[in-house]
Parts: structure tokens; C-alpha cells; sequence
């Protein structure tokens, strides 16, 4: 997210549980605009604060299903990338 100042450019999957009550599902809400690579979120019904021990196979699943897409045509455009990395920490160092 932007925690630097500007988008984030790597391919991100947020699993969030629809009853986490310590990191409350509206946290993750609306974060798209803040990342340029692949963002995508899922909230899952009934499941907690821990989503990868609560519902082990849902998640490994939904991981899954998101690295086989072909996000090429969305976010994988060399202008993208090079962009983010032009925004880099160590690139603005070198000026």
C-alpha cells in the first residue's frame, strides 16, 4: 500500500475474514487506487483473524486460483514496471 508515497507495484491477494474482530474487514476495503500491479481481495465468510489457519484449504485455493490467472494483459506491461521501480526508494537515492 502506499506507504512510501506511491502505488505498489507487486501482485498482491488479500484474504480477509468476514469475522475478524481484531483487524476489522473494512481495513482492507477500497485499497485498489493503491496499487498499480494486480490487486485482489476476498473476504471469506465465517472465518477469523487467521485466515490460513481457520480455513487452510479455502486459502491455498484462492492462492492458487490467483497465480494461474494471466494477469499479463492487466499489469504486466514493462511501462508499468518500470514506473514502480523509477519510484523506488533506492532509485530516487541515485537521483
Amino acid at each position: 500500500m502506499r506507504m512510501h508515497g506511491w502505488p505498489d507495484g507487486v501482485q498482491t491477494l488479500v484474504l480477509h475474514g468476514a469475522a475478524d474482530t481484531c483487524n476489522h474487514p473494512d481495513s482492507s476495503r477500497g485499497k485498489e487506487s493503491s496499487f498499480i500491479g494486480l490487486y485482489q481481495r476476498q473476504e471469506r465468510e465465517g472465518v477469523g483473524n487467521f485466515p490460513q489457519r481457520e480455513a487452510p484449504a479455502a486459502g491455498a485455493e484462492a492462492i492458487l486460483a490467483f497465480r494461474r490467472k494471466d494477469w499479463r494483459g492487466r499489469c504486466g506491461q514493462p511501462g508499468v514496471i518500470r514506473a514502480a521501480r523509477a519510484w523506488s526508494p533506492k532509485a530516487a537515492r541515485r537521483g
